[in-house]
């Protein structure tokens, strides 16, 4: 009998994994991790002592608070599941303890069937303040308190103790998710830009680890909270290009049915709709929530209208066909097989317009500027850029570099990225003069000079091996004196420029064929990059960017070769005079 209960909750906790997976793209691996992490308490509620915590974290709209949601539907427990907004604690404890209170205590009694508990927005309970100071957060307490032991005892020290006694909650036996928003540990989380490369947002938040969550936390709350929460963390990366197809693919999906159920028309979108969604719809620092917006206005908005044109085309129309082109919607109408009309609708665009070529004078001032900085960093660094722009949606920044740093600093690397800065000064410089040199580069300079200023003072990149303070307003234990590095700080931004200067001198072809490109083209993707590089770059440049680079690690094993290979030659001299 036992066996058959168990064999059941396996085949519904499976068909739950299942059916997950077809309800949330791009996430199949927390899926799994979620699934897994469970399985003790849903087989064996009984063997617990404490209850078991899972600690979901990532972005805004990756699905974490969904899919936790969905759980419970799927396995029967709607019953037994609570959610609590932890953005609702506070020092007036808006519903937390009377939800509490109100939906897992029974009558006089503590003892709880095995719940499902989710914590979520969790990251809003946060006990320590942005200057490390330690917050007053009373309400707080309980969910401490059953993060802990799982035992709550209601109205100690309330005055109710008289009246009430002190009735325990006992939640050992309940299986906790905490949910929420960890911007500290992703990179540009809170960048507002859809110029963003989704896949490769995607792959620098993959790189996120228990480490990185846990600094991050740390932030926000004191080491025996976060001790509490365990070790179970699951890490959501952003999503993929591949997983915003899905989702734009499922959405459309879902309307077609719906048309079809409500007035019987057979409604075909055009893959250059769905193209144009992910287009004007993708933020990829904000998970789907825009997508969606984006579907719900450019898309649902328009079916009225479609229908209204249908039935007003004198033909018993039973299909329509929508295309996109050129900020148009086209939708052609049929009865059966024969297309009956069609008619243009104005694509509505709030985003593509601004990532769209304007053609003019600062499109051309941003194609110099950004060429320069690609340029300089190819042939310093080997590395061909993942997304170079003439034209940005992002107010307040007019293009955008994107490529793949390192993750460790050396003098070497410092350089580098000092003349990589320097490259859009220079190019305009090269190209338009030093009087029509343009303000566009105060934050590159800015950037370069408190890069070297940083690495000198705290790296040991200067000639001694001293700290010194970052200001005289900062009293740690270092030299105040700044005077003594100020020349070794001008001695590397200097080098770098000169750097930047000849490398641009070498490759004004490229610099001025690549911009020419830029001045009317939004955008160029790596393969572009390359192409041009390989037509119109010097003999230096394209080593550089076939060049094999060796890592610290490759190094490191070559001495040690080199070493033993040293150390054999030398030791039958060794052993001869020992002997």
């Amino acid at each position: 009998m036992q066996n058959d209960i168990l064999l059941a909750k396996h085949e519904r906790l499976e068909s739950a994994r299942a059916e997950l997976k077809t309800r949330f793209f791009g996430i199949d691996l927390m899926i799994d991790q979620v699934i897994d992490g469970l399985k003790s308490w849903y087989f064996f509620p009984d063997f617990q002592v404490r209850p078991v915590i899972i600690n979901l974290w990532g972005m805004t709209g990756v699905g974490k608070s969904d899919l936790i949601k969905s759980l419970p539907e799927l396995l029967g427990l709607e019953e037994r599941f609570y959610s609590f907004d932890c953005g609702e604690l506070g020092p007036k404890g808006i519903g937390s303890l009377k939800i509490i209170l109100s939906n897992l205590m029974e009558t006089g009694k503590g003892n709880m069937k095995p719940s499902i508990l989710l914590f979520d927005e969790f990251q809003m309970m946060k006990s320590l303040g942005d200057e490390g100071q330690e917050l007053s957060m009373p309400e707080s307490r309980t969910v401490w308190q059953i993060l802990d032991s799982g035992q709550v005892e209601l109205f100690q020290n309330t005055g109710l103790e008289d009246i009430f006694g002190i009735p325990v909650i006992d939640l050992s036996n309940a299986l906790i998710f905490v949910v929420g928003n960890l911007d500290e540990a992703f990179l540009d989380a809170k960048s507002q830009s859809s110029d963003l490369s989704p896949d490769l947002f995607y792959q620098r938040s993959k790189k996120i680890n228990l480490s990185d969550i846990k600094r991050a936390l740390s932030y926000r709350f004191r080491s025996e909270q976060i001790a509490r929460l365990g070790n179970n963390h699951i890490i959501y990366p952003s999503l993929d290009s591949n997983a915003y197809k899905k989702i734009i693919a499922e959405e459309l999906r879902k309307i077609k049915c719906w048309i079809l159920d409500k007035v019987g028309i057979q409604v075909e979108f055009a893959e250059s709709v769905n193209q144009w969604l992910f287009d004007e719809g993708v933020v990829p620092t904000q998970g789907v929530r825009p997508l969606k917006s984006t579907i719900r206005y450019a898309v649902e908005d328009k079916m009225s209208s479609l229908f209204f044109d249908a039935k007003n085309c004198g033909k018993s129309i039973n299909r329509i066909g929508v295309d996109y082109f050129n900020s148009k919607l086209v939708a052609s109408f049929y009865e059966n097989d024969e297309k009956v009309e069609e008619k243009e609708y104005t694509a509505t665009e709030k985003t593509i317009p601004l990532k769209s070529s304007k053609n003019d004078d600062q499109q051309a001032i941003t194609a110099v500027h950004e060429s320069g900085h690609a340029i300089v960093l190819m042939d310093l660094t080997g590395k061909i850029p993942n997304q170079l722009l003439s034209v940005s949606s992002e107010s307040g920044v007019e293009g955008l570099l994107n490529f793949d740093s390192e993750y460790v600093l050396s003098p070497e690397m410092l350089k580098n990225r000092m003349a990589v800065l320097f490259g859009g000064f220079e190019a305009e410089r090269l190209v338009f003069g030093i009087d029509k040199v343009t303000d566009g580069s105060s934050h590159d300079i800015e950037s370069a000079t408190e890069l070297a200023m940083i690495c000198i003072k705290r790296y040991g990149f200067g000639s001694e091996l001293i700290l010194f303070a970052i200001s005289k307003e900062d009293f740690c234990h270092g030299i105040h004196s700044i005077e003594a590095i100020e020349d070794r700080v001008k001695e590397f931004l200097k080098n770098a420029q000169q750097q930047t200067v000849i490398i641009l001198q070498r490759e004004k072809r490229l610099l001025m064929e690549m911009a020419a490109i830029l001045c009317d083209k939004p955008s160029l993707t790596p393969e572009e990059v390359k192409k041009l590089v390989q037509q119109y770059g010097t003999e230096e440049i394209n080593n550089a960017i076939s060049k094999e680079r060796i890592g610290y690690r490759e190094s490191l094993l070559r001495k040690v070769e080199e070493n033993r290979s040293t150390y054999e030659k030398i030791k039958p001299n060794l052993d001869l005079s020992a002997n």
